[in-house]
């Protein structure tokens, strides 16, 4: 077992491979869930079970005996039990090699599709929110790139990439997708908003919480879903406060997705946001954020939004709140808003 490579992310399936999932299961099932929509490139042939054939939800079952098939038909047997060693010595006994054992790494993106109906629906808004927000960026001829603030597991810069690449054909201009992140989890609440905010004195958003994936594992997951190619993905390692300082003054954002969690982080971002002009004329903001604490309008991104419409002046749409805690907002005019390329162009 020690020479058995281990899948830890969707990306090590290399593209449109032919797959069978052995192990009819719990863990077989999630998988293929989570490849169907993750890797939509990818066919899964079957399943492959060592004593039964059959049918599950529609894909056929092989039985182990069937190896000339499953040779001729399958690229790859992505083992999805954990029966591993006794799987592993039934396809060398039949001399098939071509076989990885799947990590339970990869159902870290299982909790965005299973648990209570409550949570399907709220994910699934998320979702749909993040999707029509890049598609509303696209189509409108909103300028500038699609940025996301706070990217945890990958989950949502997996749905943003996708989103690209489908809506580029529609767009006036090469759009990239921009990810900042620490990768260290949350910074300390040194603001005293936070610290004396219900999420924060829960202790649930303390110093190090909600750490997610890597740096090196959430770009290689948007790579795989997405498929866009490698330039137009930059991904920020670090705090924001830090990393917006190194964007570049002609930067601009057609759509931002604020999943900064505290006040002060949010801060982080929107004040260089608007002092720098980076946010352009009829971007739309997705704060994921927006009705924790109770919804009070004296912490978190609320009030961090609140102080920058005061200060920079800004003229916006409210678009209304989406899944348990998330908001949308449109850009109108603020002080300091640099002009569109378009209106550079007529003057």
């Amino acid at each position: 077992m020690a020479n058995i490579k281990i899948i830890k992310h969707f990306s090590d399936i290399p593209y449109n491979f032919r797959v069978c999932l052995y192990g009819t299961g719990k863990f077989g099932k999630k998988i293929r869930r989570l490849l169907e929509y993750f890797r939509p490139d990818i066919h899964i042939v079957a399943y492959i079970d060592s004593y039964k054939g059959g049918v599950i939800n529609g894909l056929h079952v092989f039985k182990i005996d069937e190896i000339d098939l499953i040779r001729k038909n399958c690229d790859l047997v992505l083992i999805t039990s954990s029966l591993c060693s006794e799987i592993v010595k039934t396809l060398m006994d039949r001399q098939f090699s071509r076989y990885k054992i799947c990590s339970q790494d990869l159902l870290r993106k299982e909790a965005h599709y299973s648990g209570d109906h409550l949570g399907q629906i709220h994910h699934a808004e998320r979702e749909k929110a993040l999707k029509l927000g890049v598609g509303y960026a696209a189509y409108t001829y909103v300028e500038g790139d699609i940025v996301e603030f706070g990217t945890w597991d990958g989950w949502s810069a997996s749905i943003l990439g996708l989103s690209l690449a489908l809506a580029q054909p529609y767009c006036s201009e090469q759009k990239r997708l921009l990810l900042f992140d620490s990768f260290k989890g949350l910074p300390a609440s040194e603001s005293i908003i936070d610290s004396n905010s219900p999420h924060v004195t829960a202790g649930d958003w303390c110093e190090g919480a909600l750490k997610g994936a890597s740096k090196e594992e959430v770009y290689a997951d948007v790579i795989a879903v997405s498929g866009l190619d490698e330039d137009r993905l930059i991904v920020y390692d670090g705090w924001f406060k830090d990393t917006m300082a190194q964007l570049p003054k002609d930067t601009r954002f057609s759509m931002l997705h604020l999943d900064c969690d505290l006040y002060q982080s949010t801060v982080d971002v929107l004040e260089p946001c608007f002092s720098q002009g980076f946010i352009s004329e009829g971007a739309i903001l997705i704060f994921d954020d927006w009705n924790c604490h109770r919804g009070s309008p004296e912490s978190g991104e609320r009030k961090a939004w609140a102080e920058m419409v005061e200060r920079f002046s800004v003229s916006y749409s409210d678009e209304g709140s989406y899944a348990i805690s998330g908001h949308k907002l449109i850009v109108h005019s603020y002080k300091g808003m640099p002009l569109s390329k378009r209106a550079e162009s007529v003057k």
